[in-house]
């Protein structure tokens, strides 16, 4: 039989990790407050984050049938513990739907792209938007991602020293090749766009902070898998244009011929009037730190103004390298 929790105040161990107590699926005795075991005001209106990132947080059920997040110290090693918390990951499918698309979507679309609840959206979407995660636009009623992300990654750029050592070779590369020119970190999926200098030209290739590439239809993306280190995309590989590599037997010669010439190409893989090409910035112990590459439109980047290219962007990817403490030593990871 489970005993109700006592309501004496209780100094041991296990009481300051007490569990929080959060919602209610059944009441407790009429007229009577929550019971709440020795636990402070503060800590019953801390919200639920601070646990999650004190550790791994469970729900469980007190006498009352009330259901309680209970948090678990983060171990000594450091590392986060191994159990994931489903409403946060379902948290996070929203805002990716949102940054998906370049428009509003309402409550039903974003259910339908997440595979998650209408009704569970909407309270994602209430506590988001509380947040500052995401904007609600009362004329359509649907929603938006929000400024408090472009704060969470303006900090994360801010203390990036990559772009402080690569923005003078961004802007020589636009000098030289009059295309724009970008800068993509390494990430353990995907290549991210952190900086870029944009063409002259009024017709050009606008790059996108935060975009990530797509492993198999870009020039970053194949860097990453030849010089990263990263295994093939798994499943079927997605036709973007006629001209994507969809096969995974074309796909591995593909990143063999990469790696042997030290570079990689995009020829309208990812968008058909987008051409690209990209080189590998190696960091101090020889791993992939980064990626510089050049892209254009395809009517005027087409294949001999790309091999103009090559010679200034290997330099001033070596540049970069050098820069960042690079030996050149290649790691392990790239000479397989």
């Amino acid at each position: 039989m489970p005993r109700a929790p006592s309501t004496s105040p209780s100094t041991t161990e296990s009481d300051r990790w007490a569990p929080i107590y959060r919602g209610s699926r059944g009441s407790a005795t009429p007229g009577t407050a929550s019971p709440s075991p020795g636990l402070p005001p503060w800590r019953l209106r801390a919200p639920c984050c601070f646990w999650l990132l004190l550790g791994a947080a469970h729900r469980r059920h007190d006498a009352y049938g009330r259901s309680l997040i209970v948090g678990a110290i983060v171990p000594r090693t450091g590392q986060p513990a191994i159990r994931l918390v489903g409403s946060v990951q379902r948290a996070f499918a929203v805002i990716d739907a949102l940054a998906e698309v370049d428009t509003e979507l309402g409550t039903n679309e974003i259910a339908r792209r997440t595979g998650v609840n209408p009704s569970t959206v909407s309270r994602l979407l209430a506590t988001l938007v509380a947040g500052g995660f995401v904007e609600h636009v009362q004329e359509s009623g649907r929603y938006r991602l929000g400024p408090r992300l472009l704060q969470l990654g303006n900090v994360v750029l801010g203390r990036l020293d990559l772009r402080q050592i690569a923005r003078p070779h961004l802007l020589a590369l636009v000098d030289s090749t009059r295309e724009t020119a970008t800068l993509s970190a390494a990430g353990q999926r995907d290549a991210v766009t952190v900086d870029f200098a944009q063409s002259p030209f009024s017709v050009q290739s606008v790059a996108q902070l935060g975009r990530p590439s797509i492993a198999h239809a870009t020039a970053t993306g194949k860097v990453l898998l030849a010089f990263g280190g990263r295994a093939l995309p798994p499943g079927p590989l997605k036709s973007y244009t006629k001209r994507t590599i969809a096969k995974r037997s074309e796909l591995t010669a593909e990143l063999d011929a990469v790696r042997e010439r030290g570079y990689a190409y995009n020829f309208g893989e990812r968008e058909d009037d987008l051409h690209a090409i990209a080189a590998p910035v190696w960091g101090n112990h020889g791993e992939l730190a980064a990626i510089l590459g050049v892209q254009g439109p395809a009517s005027r980047f087409d294949r001999q103004a790309m091999e103009a290219v090559v010679e200034p962007l290997l330099e001033h990817a070596r540049e970069v390298s050098l820069e960042l403490g690079w030996a050149g030593l290649v790691g392990e990871a790239v000479e397989r």
